[in-house]
C-alpha cells in the first residue's frame, strides 16, 4: 500500500525542497504553476471519473502486455478503479519532471530537458499500469 502514496510523497518533498533552495530562486514561480496545474489535473481527472487515467493506462498498456506476456489478462471491472487512481496520482509526475528539468538537468540542452518532461510522466504511467495488474493478480 505504500507504493500508492510514494509518487505523491516524492512530489511533495521535491516541491518543498525546490521552493526552499536558494539556487533555484528564479524557478519558484514555475514550480508553483506546475504544482497548481498538477492539482487541477488531478481534480479534473476525478470530475471526469477517471477518463484521463484510462487514456494514460491505454498508452502504457503495450509495455505491460510485453512484460507480462502469457501472464497478461484484461483487468475487466478492475480497470475503472485503476483509472481513477491513475488520474489522481499521475499529475504528481509533472512536479517531478519540472524539478528534474530545472534541477539536475539545468545545464543540459533544451532537448534533454524536454525529454525529461516526456519520459518522467510516461514512466510513472507505465509504473501505475504495472501496479494495477500486479494488484489485480494478487487479489484474484
Amino acid at each position: 500500500m505504500i507504493f500508492l502514496a510514494l509518487p505523491l510523497l516524492a512530489a511533495l518533498v521535491v516541491y518543498v525542497v525546490f521552493l526552499r533552495a536558494d539556487g533555484l530562486r528564479d524557478r519558484r514561480r514555475g514550480m508553483v504553476i506546475t504544482g497548481g496545474a498538477a492539482f487541477l489535473l488531478g481534480l479534473v481527472g476525478m470530475l471526469l471519473m477517471g477518463i484521463p487515467g484510462a487514456v494514460l493506462y491505454e498508452l502504457a498498456a503495450p509495455w505491460v502486455r510485453l512484460a507480462l506476456g502469457e501472464g497478461y489478462r484484461d483487468l475487466g471491472d478492475g480497470a475503472w478503479p485503476a483509472a481513477i487512481f491513475i488520474s489522481l496520482v499521475w499529475p504528481s509526475s509533472l512536479v517531478l519532471a519540472y524539478a528534474a528539468s530545472y534541477g539536475p538537468l539545468r545545464g543540459a540542452s533544451r532537448w534533454v530537458r524536454l525529454l525529461a518532461w516526456v519520459l518522467i510522466p510516461y514512466g510513472l504511467a507505465v509504473a501505475l499500469a504495472f501496479w494495477a495488474h500486479w494488484s489485480a493478480r494478487s487479489a484474484g
